[in-house]
C-alpha cells in the first residue's frame, strides 16, 4: 500500500518513479507469492463453504454477543447468544435438507470447452471436456462455487451417460437431456422420435436442422461455449425457425434449469 501511494506521489519524477515502480511490483508479486504459499499448506484453506449475506450477519452478530458477554457476563445477553446461534443451526439443518432435493440441468460458461452437469441431490454427474477436469484453476473459477452452493459432495462425482451414434443422453430426476456433439445423420432415422426435454448442441456438431427435427423431439435447444462462432450463427438462425426457446451460454449466461 505505501509502496503505490509513493508511486502515485513521485510518478511526474523521471527516475525515482521507475525505481519506486520497480519496488511496487516486486512487491505485488512476493505478496501474491506468499498468499499462494500458505494455500498450499495443509488446512491452511478451507474449501466447500458457501453462505448467505444473512448468515454472515447473523455471524457477526453472534461474535459481538459473545464479546459483549465476556465483559458483561449478563443472563439477557447470553440467551440472545443461544436464540441466535439455535437459529442459525435450524437454518442450516433446513437448508441442507432442501439441498438434497435440488435437481438441476446445469450447462456451464466455460470459454472454449463444453461443461454439462446434472446435479441430484448431492450427487452430480457430469459430461465435460476432459482438459477442463484436469484445469484446477477454470474449475475453481467457474464449476467448484456452484457446487458448493447446491451442497454437492465432491465424492459422488461421476460421468453416467447413454451413447448414441450422434451424442450423449444424460438422465436427470426422469427428464432426459439430449447432448448433440456429432454430425447427425440421416441413417439415424428409426421411424419414432426421440423425446427429450433439453436438447444441448456442443462441440462445434455439424447438426443438420431439418434432419434433426425427423430424430428427436425437443422442447428447448442450449447452445454451450464450445461450438465456435460461425457454426453458432449458423445453427441459430436456422432453430429460430422452429419457434422453440432457445439459450445461447456465450451472450446470455450459464443455462440453469429446475428438472
Amino acid at each position: 500500500m505505501f509502496s503505490g501511494m509513493a508511486l502515485f506521489a513521485v510518478s511526474f519524477i523521471p527516475y525515482i518513479s521507475a525505481i519506486v515502480g520497480w519496488v511496487f511490483t516486486h512487491s505485488v508479486m512476493l505478496l501474491n507469492q506468499i498468499t499462494f504459499g500458505i494455500n498450499q499448506l495443509p488446512f491452511a484453506l478451507w474449501q466447500g463453504i458457501s453462505i448467505s449475506l444473512m448468515e454472515v450477519l447473523v455471524l457477526y452478530l453472534i461474535i459481538l454477543l459473545i464479546c459483549t458477554l465476556t465483559e458483561v457476563r449478563r443472563p439477557k445477553v447470553f440467551i440472545i447468544t443461544l436464540l441466535f446461534s439455535c437459529c442459525l443451526l435450524v437454518y442450516n439443518v433446513y437448508e441442507g435438507n432442501v439441498q438434497t432435493m435440488h435437481h438441476k440441468l446445469v450447462v456451464y460458461n466455460v470459454p472454449h470447452q463444453s461443461a454439462i452437469a446434472a446435479i441430484n441431490g448431492r450427487s452430480v454427474n457430469t459430461l465435460f471436456d476432459e482438459t477442463l477436469l484436469q484445469d484446477a484453476k477454470n474449475m475453481k473459477y467457474h464449476i467448484l462455487p456452484h457446487w458448493w452452493m447446491c451442497g454437492a459432495d465432491m465424492d459422488t462425482v461421476h460421468t453416467v451417460v447413454l451413447q448414441l451414434s450422434f451424442g450423449k443422453l444424460i438422465n436427470c430426476n426422469s427428464k432426459t437431456v439430449l447432448v448433440v456433439d456429432e454430425e447427425v445423420h440421416s441413417s439415424a432415422e428409426t421411424g419414432e422420435k426421440l423425446p427429450v426435454d433439453i436438447l444441448v448442441i456442443s462441440n462445434n456438431a455439424n447438426v443438420n436442422v431439418e434432419t434433426l427435427n425427423k430424430i428427436v423431439d425437443y422442447k428447448q435447444v442450449v447452445f454451450d461455449t464450445s461450438n465456435k462462432p460461425k457454426q453458432l450463427a449458423y445453427l441459430l438462425r436456422n432453430f429460430k425457425n422452429n419457434g422453440k426457446p432457445i439459450w445461447d451460454v456465450n451472450t446470455q449466461g450459464a443455462f440453469i434449469a429446475d428438472m
